[in-house]
């Protein structure tokens, strides 16, 4: 009984780090945190946790804990930017309790996820990133708005017929098919067909990257305990689904090898990818950064990423698979959105008409169609809270919180969403919270 409350008492001795600091916190639940233990414990979804955390809370930031690691929660939007933007270069990492020699230790699939942007960490990954910047520029997204074009028409044609019918569909299912297509065309060059069959295999396989069983759940939660990664690894348990992963892997691959023997360009996300793998620079000019990349660069002298192929390979597949259930949801719920108020509609539809055939740089001066996507971010948001691991022992102006090295601090976006202060009557979808005039009062 002493050697097993010894160890408790071992285990739990950071369980009051915040309190010691004169610091509110969310009480820990062992083994789990504050955060994890309550979802253990109830039923409720994690954003609805989030909410009520942050509203038991009236301070700037408050303490929390994953498994037997204190976390700090920022719940203030200036603080937020600090982290976000301002400091950047501190806090690149997605999480600073990673195990640093997972890779050494993974599965072959597992590896393929461990070589991409999300999680990469450190000098490597400020490396890979800046190599990877010159793709998302508004020059080449111009480029890639040309392929979404075709894929939009059909979108399009299949409302169509359905309204014709006078029968109803599935939205989510539908927007799903969008995003799989314009992103698969715009990353890789291949005509996923989604809009064509019930469900292709690509589609197949993408559905199931995002399924989660019980096992795989519980294989997820044990890899955020520190020194499990590598320990999974060494048993050849895969976290991934291995199946979808060689399905996306060897698909990529394949269109990598094609286009090296055609020699046909395409300027979609390989070709530029290729070109970095070749070395050969991707020129951008300043006046295609959007405000976030200016405000946000990486400071200091930055080493060359050795992009090979594998690295290609996984983060050509994490745009693809991110961008594929992330925009098929906010499209899901501004359509929901829009189709419930004819103001919105209205209001969207004289923007959209003042162009006959609207270009890329036709919408980036669309600036209610644009408050319409930032309200449902706002709403629905797709990233309920935003991790990132210090790089260096570190103090938080304004509250003069100090970080330690490796030490995650969170942003509880939801909760800063549905903040009054923030938002007047957050539960409400008021697209004029984005205006130019509600933005300079933040």
């Amino acid at each position: 009984v002493i050697v097993v409350v010894a160890l408790y008492k071992y285990l739990t001795k950071d369980y009051q780090h915040w309190t010691k600091l004169g610091l509110a916190q969310d009480e820990p639940t062992f083994p789990f945190g504050s955060l994890l233990g309550e979802l253990v414990k109830g039923k409720k979804a994690s954003c609805d946790l989030l909410r009520e955390q942050y509203e038991r809370h009236n301070t700037k930031v408050y303490g929390g804990y994953v498994f037997l690691n204190p976390i700090l929660v920022i719940r203030d939007p200036e603080l937020a930017k600090i982290v976000l933007v301002r400091d950047f270069n501190n806090f690149v990492d997605r999480s600073g309790m990673i195990s640093p020699d997972r890779s050494k230790h993974s599965t072959v699939t597992d590896k393929i996820w461990n070589r991409q942007l999300t999680t990469l960490s450190g000098d490597e990954w400020k490396s890979v990133r800046s190599s990877l910047s010159p793709i998302f520029t508004s020059g080449k997204m111009k480029v890639m708005f040309a392929l979404m074009q075709h894929v939009s028409n059909e979108f399009l044609d299949t409302i169509r017929k359905h309204s014709e019918k006078d029968e109803a569909f599935e939205l989510k299912d539908l927007c799903g098919r969008f995003t799989m297509d314009s992103i698969s065309s715009c990353a890789i060059g291949f005509n996923a067909g989604s809009f064509h069959e019930d469900e292709t295999i690509f589609v197949k396989n993408a559905k199931g990257l995002f399924k989660r069983s019980g096992w795989a759940m519980f294989l997820f939660v044990l890899s955020l305990v520190p020194g499990m990664n590598a320990l999974l690894g060494r048993l050849g348990i895969s976290i991934s689904r291995p199946q979808e992963t060689r399905f996306f892997y060897n698909l990529i691959k394949a269109s990598i090898e094609a286009r090296r023997k055609s020699g046909e360009q395409r300027n979609d996300l390989i070709d530029l990818m290729i070109r970095i793998m070749k070395d050969e620079e991707i020129t951008t000019g300043e006046d295609e950064l959007d405000q976030f990349e200016n405000d946000a660069k990486l400071k200091g002298p930055v080493k060359k990423a050795e992009f090979d192929e594998l690295t290609l390979i996984a983060n050509a597949m994490v745009m693809l698979l991110a961008g594929y259930e992330t925009t098929a949801t906010t499209m899901t719920w501004a359509l929901f959105e829009i189709a419930r108020s004819e103001e919105i509609q209205r209001k969207l539809w004289e923007e959209v008409q003042q162009f006959d055939d609207p270009s890329y740089t036709d919408f980036m001066n669309m600036p209610y169609l644009d408050c319409v996507v930032n309200e449902s971010l706002r709403k629905y948001p797709q990233a309920t809270a935003i991790s990132r691991g210090s790089q260096e022992n570190y103090i938080l102006e304004d509250v003069n919180i100090p970080i330690k090295k490796g030490m995650d601090v969170y942003v509880n976006v939801v909760g800063i969403h549905y903040d009054p202060q923030n938002y007047p009557n957050p539960n409400e979808f008021n697209p004029d919270n984005f205006t130019r005039e509600a933005k300079a009062t933040r």
